[in-house]
């Protein structure tokens, strides 16, 4: 078998005859009745009855046809049989599949399988073919399939419809609408699933209930799915056992997805929606109402179930899409404490809440996802997850639900300032690497105690607050961790008074990024967190950061951001009491805000973006415009705040160096910009916004900076640089103009003049599989066959702002506030150097340390199959060769491949460029390398030679080339037709003889057939047809004469022979002289192939009136015996002549009877018979003259003297006696025939 085949088999489908007692019977008389009628598959309509289609099959791969009956009405016993066959196209199961998937086949469902009408209910027939598969048009026989335990497969055809009463009864009591369909079979794997994209299941106000101890495995494919129940369409609460129900590019309408409840897992794969609303248009015309007044928080009447609730957990599988929508009022998921929403790698979930923007109070506190004990929320890889869950909430978790009658315009969003809402159960949303998570609504994660927060490395994040809401409300002990090179952006519009209302949030709750008790931000390596909070209003206490540690010491940093990260936090609250980060009550002490060399941190108060920084900011700063105008006319500003302001706490701020270490302070330093107003602008505006170059980082004590305090700023002698808008000179302590970023400063922001930065890559090598028609080898599931390895590599550069640049930049800009001084900022130039005396600046590209860490990747052994060879079919690898094996491929990326724009070199000065700084979080992007491995037929080499015997030559050689032991596609016959008509006659086929014809697996041996012919050699005889060229040797011969034997000389030569009789002694003639006619013929050998022709030697061919009689004369006698036997029985040479003697004696007249006087011995010829040249060669006995065959063509036979005896009254005539002796020519051979 041809091992493609492997990865793409499809399935056979055969016919059988089935012998099953009395039924077999029954079928052969329904067979002679029903006629020979065909039907085929796209002109089949299935009647609307209660009958379904069944799918016959066995144990084996073939499928199987089996007739029945379709029956009306409930009966489950057939009267009779009606055979006219139904052809539908085939459905695999999901049993089937996985077993193709096992053996490494594709499985394809070909349009050439026989079904069969059964009746509703179960058949001795039909269950003694092991049915496994049965196609449904109508809703008697969906129920009687899944009734039936043998039943694996259901295909729906058409537009499915519940029987009965819509259940239309909107008024809000309890099973108003919901109705319950019992299902009592066994569980068991279950596909349902459509015939084609427009088939559908609408259940009206059905669901199906099952039950038992055996799980279930349900799967919903392809179809169009509908129900008004509040359960959905599947209700496995009376299970127990662990049921799994999957939704397969599925779009549901009307009620929930899922809420079948029971130890449930739903898994979603491929493209599927659930759209909720109050009611929906049935297939049936009528209008369907879902149930209302359910949801276990819920004070609203108006309420419909979640889209998904009541299941153990929600998966979408890799590469899915899940899209919840919904018009009514209620949740996206509800699931019960503990649960988990799994959003796998690469895939989707998307939540639209309140499509219809209602404004009922109960949608207030409608949640996307929601689990009041708590629960995971877990992302993957390149994942998406998208809530836009309006006036409510994105996430709640471990959080109870406020009632409906609190809306938004509660300070406190309807949660209190305790924690009477917050449950214990762990919470958690993880954002996975490379993911994206983007919220659109009002509140965003509201979770109880003991929450976490994650975004995964180079992740997207961001929230677009509308409102009064909160982005992040925490509980005790909770933690938010924005990981490495993740990019975190939060924006709020409307958090406050101008939203309606009166204030939103204060200093004890609500606010918009808020943890309780022990709870703590990290801004990992490299990341970027941005909160920017617009059109708040005087909006009094409500702190942006509220960390309400009230207790204990502190083991930990509550807020930390460490190396090369961006912190950019502002607010335009013009309320004095709304600090940017606060730990506002309390005495707890060791509260550290730790900056450990980050890239800058920003605090800016009383700003104003509008809108303009609002866009997601992938670099250092936003491209172009400056971010905020500053309009609010308001003096003092705190920024940072720790309740506990006492020097014994050991509550502080720490900006640390490169080494991150408190006890090495003179190691880096910093930039600090400080933006101060007294109200005496116009006295005062050359100093209240200034730039200082050289702050030493270290820890300065919240104490230092209340009232009465000394700021402990380091030195404290350091005095301002001028800028375009300050001539400088202000002290770094100055109580008015100087740093203060607890009490006095409006903005302030703090750039490390030398930090590092940590580009990274990564690389990919990817192979590719294809067939030589470019068609893809397929893997065990079907898909195509792609191996992709990836490599992480980073780089660590230290680098340092360029001072002298710098400052020459503040000099000329305008610098009245902070964006203004992060424009400037974005002017200067970092120098990669040492900036922590280690000796190294630039480590150049690494491997990362990851999982993906190998310069040199595996090596991939590409899939065997059978009868093929692997090789490159392209690649743009260094070193892999087009055309080389590829049965194992081995690749190594060298970084000094790695072209990067992250460091400009100009004249030995190394920057880092724009570009980079332009995109600081995004990877480097490399050339990736991809190979194409081409599996082509295993050339085994044969080959069918044909040989010319005759000459020893070969006339011919094909060379085949096929997998090893395929057959060999190759005839002789036109080459041997061609041959034979070429002049040559076969001798031995030996490829069409040979006993195995196919390749054979040794590549080190060529398969050689030898086809042996010989040329044709034709003789042509006097008595034969002249040869004509160009025309048949004989009518059926193929092969014709060849152009030479136009010219073949002449085959028959004529001569007179004359015979006198003399006395010996006298001469006297004693008869009469005898004359006849001898013919002399030879034979033409032509040679079809060459045209050659060749001569035998001459021969005597007739002799006219050889029987004659010989007249006596003076009564002496001859017999014409005596003549006749002068005929030469074999040829002589050439070179011979021939010489006879006769010896006769006298006859008695009277007695005609001869008698023998002296017997003589009978005639004998002795001569050697050699090769006769090309015309044979008689010399004449001399004294007679030659004859000439230029001047007569045709042979002259000599006179010949006969010697006689005396006579005597008896005599005895002896035999003649031919003696051969050689004839001397002169020189020369003779040209005229032989003499006798």
């Amino acid at each position: 078998m041809d091992m493609r085949d492997i990865f793409n088999r499809r399935q056979r489908f055969s016919l059988r005859k089935y012998s099953i007692g009395v039924c077999s019977v029954l079928l052969g008389t329904a067979l002679f009745a029903a006629g020979s009628q065909t039907v085929l598959a796209d002109e089949v309509e299935n009647p609307a009855d209660s009958s379904s289609d069944i799918i016959s099959s066995e144990a084996t791969s073939d499928k199987e046809i089996a007739l029945s009956k379709p029956v009306t009405g409930e009966s489950s016993v057939p009267t009779s049989y009606n055979v006219a066959a139904v052809v539908q196209p085939s459905v695999a199961t999901d049993s089937q599949h996985e077993g193709d998937k096992e053996a490494g086949k594709e499985a394809t469902a070909e349009p050439t399988e026989t079904v069969f009408r059964e009746a509703t209910g179960t058949s001795g027939f039909r269950n003694s073919g092991e049915v496994t598969s049965r196609v449904v048009s109508n809703w008697n026989g969906f129920v009687s399939a899944l009734n039936d335990n043998s039943i694996q497969n259901i295909t729906i055809s058409g537009n499915v419809v519940a029987t009965g009463d819509n259940g239309n009864t909107d008024n809000g009591r309890v099973n108003s609408v919901d109705r319950t369909v019992a299902i009592n079979s066994q569980g068991r794997n279950v596909v349902i699933q459509g015939r084609n994209d427009q088939a559908g299941l609408d259940l009206l106000s059905n669901s199906l209930k099952f039950t038992g101890s055996s799980a279930w495995n349900l799967v919903f494919k392809n179809l169009q799915l509908a129900t008004g129940n509040s359960k959905g369409a599947v209700d496995l609460s009376s299970t127990t056992g662990a049921n799994t129900v999957t939704f397969e590019n599925v779009k549901s309408q009307g009620s929930s997805l899922y809420g079948g409840g029971g130890n449930t897992d739903v898994i979603v794969k491929g493209e599927t929606s659930s759209t909720v609303s109050d009611s929906y248009r049935s297939a049936n015309g009528q209008t369907q109402y879902v149930q209302r007044n359910v949801g276990s928080a819920g004070h609203s009447v108006l309420r419909r179930e979640a889209n998904i609730h009541d299941a153990k957990s929600v998966t979408v599988a890799d590469g899915a899409s899940l899209t919840l929508n919904r018009s009514s009022q209620g949740d996206g998921i509800n699931l019960a404490g503990g649960s988990t929403v799994r959003v796998n790698d690469g895939a989707s979930l998307t939540i639209n809440m309140n499509t219809n923007n209602g404004t009922e109070s109960a949608r207030y506190h409608n949640a996307g996802i929601f689990m009041e004990h708590g629960g995971t929320v877990v992302t993957g890889k390149d994942s998406k997850l998208i809530l836009n869950t309006s006036i409510g909430q994105a996430i709640s978790l471990g959080m109870g639900r406020p009632a409906d009658g609190l809306t938004h315009l509660d300070r406190w969003g309807g949660y209190g300032t305790g924690n009477a809402f917050r449950r214990n159960g762990k919470s958690s949303l993880t954002i996975g690497e490379h993911a994206s998570f983007n919220f659109t609504g009002r509140d965003g994660l509201v979770f109880g105690n003991n929450a976490t927060f994650t975004t995964g490395e180079n992740s997207r994040v961001r929230f677009e607050n509308k409102g009064r809401g909160t982005a992040i409300d925490f509980g005790d002990n909770s933690r938010v961790v924005f990981g490495k090179k993740s990019t975190n952006t939060f924006h709020s519009v409307g958090k406050g008074p101008k939203s309606g209302g009166g204030p939103s949030g204060s200093y004890n709750a609500y606010n918009y990024i808020g943890l309780n008790e022990n709870g703590s931000i990290l801004v990992d390596d490299y990341a970027t967190f941005r909160v920017q909070m617009d059109n708040r209003g005087a909006n009094p206490w409500d702190d942006v950061i509220n960390l309400d540690s009230k207790h204990g010491r502190k083991d930990q940093p509550l807020f930390q951001a460490n190396k090369g990260s961006i912190v950019d936090v502002r607010d335009d609250n013009t309320d004095y009491y709304a600090e940017l980060i606060s730990v506002p009550l309390g005495a707890s002490t060791n509260v550290v805000f730790q900056f450990n060399n980050p890239l800058y941190v920003s605090f800016m108060r009383y700003t104003n973006s509008e809108g303009r920084s609002a866009g997601e900011i992938t670099g250092k700063l936003p491209f172009g415009i400056a971010q905020g105008n500053n309009p609010e006319q308001i003096g003092h500003g705190n920024i940072l705040y720790i309740s506990n302001g006492s020097r014994e706490s050991g509550n502080h701020i720490e900006f640390n160096g490169p080494t991150g270490t408190r006890v090495n302070r003179g190691a880096g330093t910093y930039t600090v910009y400080s933006l101060n107003r007294d109200g005496r602008d116009v006295v005062s505006k050359n100093r209240m916004s200034s730039v200082w170059t050289d702050i030493q980082g270290g820890v300065m004590s919240i104490a230092g900076f209340k009232p009465g305090g000394k700021p402990e700023i380091n030195p404290s002698s350091s005095t301002s640089v001028q800028t375009g808008s300050s001539s400088g000179g202000v002290l770094a302590t100055d109580k008015t103009y100087g740093i203060d970023p607890v009490t006095a400063n409006r903005q302030n922001i703090w750039v490390s003049n030398g930090t590092s930065i940590n580009p990274q890559a990564t690389h990919t090598n990817t192979i590719r599989y294809v067939y030589e028609d470019g068609s893809p080898v397929l893997d065990a599931n079907g898909k195509p066959k792609v191996v992709v390895q990836t490599s992480d590599w980073k780089r660590l550069l230290e680098v340092a702002i360029d001072q002298d640049q710098f400052k020459k930049v503040l000099k000329s800009s305008s610098v009245a506030n902070g964006d203004e001084f992060l424009a400037a900022y974005g002017k200067t130039e970092y120098i990669v150097r040492d900036i922590d005396g280690d000796g190294i600046g630039d480590t150049g590209w690494q491997l990362a340390g990851t999982t993906n860490s190998k310069a040199t990747y595996d090596t991939v052994v590409s899939p065997e199959v059978e009868g093929y060879k692997a090789e490159i079919l392209s690649t743009n690898v260094p070193g892999l060769a087009v055309g080389t094996k590829a049965s194992r491929v081995t690749v190594t990326f060298n970084p000094a491949n790695i072209k990067d724009d992250v460091v400009v070199t100009q004249g030995g000065r190394r920057t880092v460029s724009e570009t980079y700084w332009r995109n600081i979080v995004d990877n480097v992007q490399l050339t990736n390398y991809e190979t194409v491995v081409v599996y082509k037929q295993d050339k085994q080499k044969a080959s069918v030679k044909y040989v010319n015997v005759t000459s020893n030559i070969e006339l011919a050689k094909d060379e085949m080339e096929g997998r090893g032991g395929a057959l060999i596609e190759y005839s002789t016959a036109d080459r041997i037709t061609a041959y034979k008509k070429a002049g040559y006659r076969l001798l031995e086929d030996g490829f069409t003889n040979a006993a195995d014809k196919h390749y054979d697996s040794n590549p080190s041996v060529d398969q050689e057939f030898v086809v042996t012919l010989e040329e044709r050699i034709e003789p042509v005889t006097p008595q034969d047809p002249k040869p004509v060229p160009g025309i048949p040797v004989t009518p059926e011969d193929p092969a014709s004469w060849p152009k030479e034997v136009k010219d073949m000389k002449e085959l028959e030569r004529t001569a007179t022979q004359t015979i006198r009789f003399r006395e010996e002694g006298s001469g006297k003639e004693v008869f009469k002289t005898i004359t006849r006619k001898i013919t002399f013929e030879r034979t033409a050998y032509v040679n079809l192939v060459t045209g050659n022709i060749t001569y035998s030697s001459w021969r005597i061919g007739k002799v006219v009136d050889v029987d004659a009689p010989v007249q006596p004369v003076n009564g002496a006698a001859a017999t014409g015996d005596a003549v006749a036997n002068r005929r030469v029985a074999r040829s002589l040479p050439a070179e011979y002549e021939v010489a006879s003697t006769e010896d006769y004696e006298d006859l008695p007249v009277e007695s005609p009877t001869p008698v023998a006087e002296e017997p003589r011995p009978s005639a004998t010829v002795e001569a050697s018979v050699e090769r006769l040249p090309e015309e044979p060669v008689a010399t004449p006995v001399a004294p007679q003259p030659e004859v000439s065959t230029e001047a007569s063509p045709k042979p002259v036979a000599p006179t010949t003297a006969i010697r006689v005896n005396t006579p005597k009254a008896t005599a005895t005539v002896t035999n003649p006696v031919y003696t051969g002796k050689r004839a001397l020519t002169r020189g020369r051979y003779s040209r005229r025939p032989p003499k006798i």
